[in-house]
């Protein structure tokens, strides 16, 4: 008897994961990581050392930004820290206006590195 493709892969039992999330598990999403655009001429440098990884910041889209109108401020504690560079903030800009709820986390921090260098984050979204 000739063994299909179909039914091959149906007998293989570690197959049978989904790529649906289980029910009641909420399912996260990593947009970008990025170090902390402007981190050197905020708060950042003096407060760094406070930060470790896993840390949580706010973001706040800045339509009326008059130097860019996707801007995003990256924010801990109502201080700003910097914003998302502007390579990557487009499209989280779109996504804080429409009321989506972004997360964003320390992932890496270097005090003895280059300013620009020292705070890295991961933006993710809940689905």
């Amino acid at each position: 008897m000739k063994t299909g493709r179909r039914s091959f892969l149906h007998g293989l039992p570690f197959l049978a994961i989904s790529a649906r999330p289980a029910v009641g598990r909420p399912v996260h999403y990593d947009l970008n990581h990025f170090p902390v655009a402007g981190f050197q001429y905020y708060a950042g440098p003096a407060s760094i050392h406070q930060f470790r990884p896993g840390n949580s910041f706010d973001l706040v889209a800045e339509p009326e930004n008059h130097f860019d109108a996707y801007a995003v401020r990256i924010e801990h504690q109502g201080v700003k820290l910097g914003y998302v560079p502007r390579t990557d903030n487009r499209h989280l800009s779109r996504l804080l206006r429409q009321g989506a709820k972004l997360t964003c986390r320390v992932t890496d921090v270097r005090p003895e590195g280059p300013t620009w260098r020292m705070l890295q984050v991961t933006v993710g979204m809940e689905g």
